[in-house]
């Protein structure tokens, strides 16, 4: 077989099934904003068999600003009689546990607003650092630094006509990952060679997305004590961590700073 056939019958080879996520939001902070939309795509680990989709609308309980609107095209009355997360989260996490997770810009941003929705719903049994994770956007910065839609025209020769609706998202990240596999010959089409590569795990130990781990020791990861040890900071600044427990960080934040006194 010549090396360009090669390159165009290049697989996903799947240890498990992977889930490709994309969310629609009342906008761009992970802390504060919900979901209005969330759609899923399923690989099975057998690539002969059948996609499976999970899209569905969800009701914010909050007013969706006009500017999130004019992206996705979702308005109040179309999600009022939607579901809220709450009534969603355990089929959710249903669909994407056992799972692999993959999508554009997931770790910047889906992730991290996924963990959050969980939380709030005070559903614990998700927790971001259990799964694997690719990011597309991760690979094609790191090869041709360019948005999804160029993505799409550029490793599919397709354009990109319905952006900003979730499910047509996923599909098109699907499109430009096996785009990606065909065009680079130094990709693996596996997850673990592109999640150590591409898409390293999220470094956070809370789910305040506060505190990392180095060398087995857990850091500030903002604030004036950013990148100092939390033992480092109890010794010399104890007053510094008790203004934390004044303000609204996020329980798991505490319980390891805590942890680490």
């Amino acid at each position: 077989m010549s090396q360009e056939n090669e390159l165009t019958h290049r697989e996903l080879v799947l240890d498990k099934p992977l889930c490709i996520l994309d969310l629609e939001t009342t906008g761009t902070n992970f802390k504060e904003d919900r979901i209005v939309q969330i759609a899923i795509l399923k690989l099975p680990i057998d690539r002969s068999q059948t996609d499976l989709e999970y899209n569905q609308l969800i009701n914010p309980k909050v007013a969706i600003p006009h500017d999130a609107t004019e992206i996705h095209q979702i308005t109040d009355e179309m999600v009022k009689d939607k579901p809220t997360f709450r009534e969603k989260a355990q089929e959710i996490f249903d669909f994407i546990v056992g799972c692999d997770l993959c999508g554009y810009s997931i770790q910047n941003f889906d992730l991290k607003l996924l963990t959050v929705e969980f939380d709030r719903v005070g559903f614990d049994q998700f927790h971001f650092r259990d799964f694997k994770v690719v990011d597309v956007k991760n690979i094609f910065h790191a090869k041709e630094p360019r948005t999804l839609t160029a993505a799409l025209k550029f490793y599919c020769d397709k354009s990109f006509e319905n952006a900003h609706d979730a499910l047509n998202d996923v599909r098109a990240t699907k499109e430009v990952l096996l785009g990606q596999l065909k065009k680079y010959s130094d990709l693996e089409p596996n997850v673990d060679y592109l999640e150590k590569n591409y898409s390293p795990p999220l470094p956070f130990l809370d789910k305040g997305f506060q505190l990392v781990e180095k060398n087995g020791e857990a850091y500030f990861r903002f604030g004036k004590h950013k990148d100092k040890r939390i033992k480092e900071v109890w010794k010399i600044d104890p007053g510094y961590i008790n203004w934390m427990y004044s303000k609204n960080f996020h329980k798991s934040t505490m319980e390891i700073i805590e942890k680490h006194r």
